[in-house]
């Protein structure tokens, strides 16, 4: 086994609390580290340092306000004179969710090769929580991740993945949610382009019952990915966990990497909770194609935002259901059909064929384990509707 050996260390400030390397960018005459790091009054700040091939420091700056918070979620380097920030920033300012929630904006600005801002953009209070794989488009706009904020009661409020499509004046063009905001967990870790002109992401989405009956504070947590068009549509989405002899949760990732044949490589961590000992740390990799399938056939869910008069030709109860659910197509003439039904890894764990005219049928649950399922039901003519059904036990 070889024997690393140090060139040079980067050196610590002494007034700084905590430094949080995010990511180092090299450049045609150094390196530029990306921090957040509390200072002194224990705030957060965004910092930038400057080093030449030797580790000697060019210059450093901090960015954001002394009584504030702010981190960094991305970089994306125009040119060797401007490098974009995409960041967090927190406020003082409530928000009415409908119930108030003091939550931050999003905040991304430029800064040249000495340094200095260039320009800057700040969104609303609570339009999102950090920028996440910043990305420069074609047509001279921006797209990134970040997340839906969403509050039920004065003390319980949750968040849900989005993509986020702005012009080049960071007027909004679009935006997706691509889950639900059960919980505050709920994030999306990094963003990127696909060969094929679409945008893959890659996040947390935490579901909401226990994973075990025995665990009722540990919550289904997969890691997920998300392909959409680059209109904001989704094209499909895949929810992943690993199976153990002891229950498995937190699966997350903590980035990805898009291959040239468009296949998809995320990786990240997980925890297992081994009972009288405690939680165990795993590291794990995933890699699908450009369709979401580690191998074929598979089916993933369609995560579209479906038009309020669709979703009245599909009728799907009890959910959440114990025993059964019943599928009931209403409103037009019932043509023939499959329904399918996949847990949240995509296996198929129920297919069902409808003859012509039949509108009906009950899937009965009760030797299924408990947790989401995703159905998707298409009929020979090309109408097709997605969901999904949570199985409580």
């Amino acid at each position: 086994m070889g024997v690393a050996e140090a060139f040079w260390e980067y050196p610590y400030t002494s007034n700084i609390k905590t430094s949080f390397l995010w990511d180092i960018l090299e450049v045609a005459d150094g390196f530029l580290l990306f921090s957040t790091k509390q200072i002194e009054n224990f705030r957060l700040d965004v910092w930038v340092t400057k080093i030449d091939f030797n580790g000697d420091i060019i210059w450093e700056n901090s960015y954001g306000g002394y009584d504030i918070d702010e981190s960094i979620g991305s970089i994306w380097q125009e040119d060797e004179n401007t490098i974009v920030l995409g960041c967090w920033k927190s406020t003082d300012q409530f928000v009415s969710l409908p119930s108030l929630l003091k939550c931050g904006s999003n905040w991304i600005f430029a800064i040249d090769s000495l340094g200095s801002i260039k320009w800057e953009w700040q969104s609303e209070p609570c339009e999102g929580d950090n920028v996440k794989g910043l990305h420069r488009t074609a047509d001279g706009g921006w797209i990134y991740a970040t997340r839906e904020w969403a509050v039920f009661n004065p003390s319980n409020y949750g968040a849900a993945p989005k993509f986020v499509k702005r012009d080049s004046q960071f007027n909004l063009l679009w935006e997706r949610q691509v889950a639900e905001s059960y919980w505050d967990s709920n994030e999306m870790i990094d963003l990127k382009p696909t060969p094929d002109g679409n945008w893959v992401g890659a996040g947390l989405w935490l579901l909401p019952e226990p994973y075990n009956s025995l665990l009722p504070g540990y919550f289904y947590a997969p890691g997920c990915l998300y392909k959409v068009n680059e209109q904001g549509d989704s094209l499909w989405v895949r929810c992943d966990t690993v199976a153990l002899d002891n229950p498995t949760w937190s699966h997350r990732y903590g980035g990805m990497a898009v291959l040239p044949s468009g296949s998809i490589v995320a990786a990240g961590g997980f925890e297992e909770f081994i009972f009288g000992v405690g939680d165990k740390s795993w590291a794990w990799v995933t890699k699908v194609d450009r369709h979401g399938c580690m191998e074929e056939p598979c089916l993933v869910t369609n995560v579209e935002e479906v038009k309020a008069k669709e979703k009245a030709f599909l009728q799907v109860y009890p959910n959440p259901a114990r025993d059964q659910v019943t599928f009931d197509r209403i409103g037009e003439t019932a043509t023939a059909a499959t329904l399918l039904l996949t847990d949240i890894t995509g296996k198929v764990v129920w297919r069902q064929l409808f003859k012509e005219g039949v509108v009906k049928t009950i899937w009965h649950t009760s030797g299924i384990p408990g947790g989401i399922y995703f159905y998707r039901f298409v009929e020979n003519g090309g109408k097709e509707w997605s969901g999904r059904v949570v199985l409580q036990k």
